[in-house]
């Protein structure tokens, strides 16, 4: 008798749940399904900036070395003799004897005539045998209307380019140089090859005009071949 009563009602329930099943769609009204929370994002972080970098330092170049300044040559006294006669030292003695000659022409060309400061110059270059020479060579220029030498105004000392000093002693130089006479005939002129014979002041003069102790005494001229092989000192 009571397992009778558990059937009927187990049956009962049964049917109370199958009831219930059919009302709907299956889901017991007012019912929601659950869904699943889902985080909130919130704002998005912001992307990190990127971080700047200083500059790699440019590398300047080294700057290249100046130059070292060339050694500036030593004074040559011209006034003496030295111990070994250079031909930096004679082109020095050259400078000054052609600067002579040149201030010489000059006054003549203004004077007209040899005055005693145009011999007194020719005299203090030039050896007492060159004086008697150079005062006709002035004098042929006269002649000449002054012919074949430059204008006063641009009247400058003709260059020696010392090539060789052949021979030498105390009291004599023996030198071949090239010889620009530019300065004196007022045009441009090839370059001469000449030998000079240099010798010392004799006497004194009452104005000494020629710091040097030397003098034009000779200018040997002929073949060159054999004027280099001269030995006169």
């Amino acid at each position: 008798m009571e397992h009778h009563k558990r059937i009927v009602a187990m049956s009962l329930a049964v049917a109370l749940l199958l009831a219930a099943c059919s009302e709907g769609d299956g889901a017991a009204e007012g019912v929601q399904p659950i869904e699943e929370s889902q985080a909130d994002p919130g704002e998005p972080e912001p992307e990190p900036e990127p971080v700047e970098q200083d500059p790699e330092p440019e590398v300047e170049a080294e700057p290249e070395p100046e130059p070292e300044p060339e050694p500036e040559p030593a004074d040559i006294d011209i006034t003496v003799i030295p111990d070994e006669i250079t031909e930096e030292y004679v082109e020095a003695v050259l400078v000054e004897l052609e600067r002579l000659y040149s201030e010489a022409l000059v006054l003549f060309q203004a004077e007209g005539e040899v005055t005693l400061e145009v011999s007194d110059r020719i005299g203090e270059a030039f050896s007492e045998a060159q004086f008697s020479i150079r005062v006709s060579e002035f004098e042929g220029y006269l002649d000449r209307s002054f012919e074949g030498i430059g204008s006063p105004g641009d009247l400058r000392p003709r260059e020696h380019d010392v090539l060789a000093v052949l021979d030498a002693s105390e009291d004599c130089i023996y030198v071949e140089t090239l010889l620009d006479v530019s300065g004196v005939v007022g045009e441009t002129r090839d370059l001469l090859t000449s030998f000079y014979l240099l010798g010392p002041k004799i006497g004194e003069r009452p104005e000494i005009l020629n710091a040097t102790p030397w003098v034009f005494s000779q200018m040997p001229v002929g073949d060159e071949a054999t004027l280099r092989t001269e030995r006169p000192c």
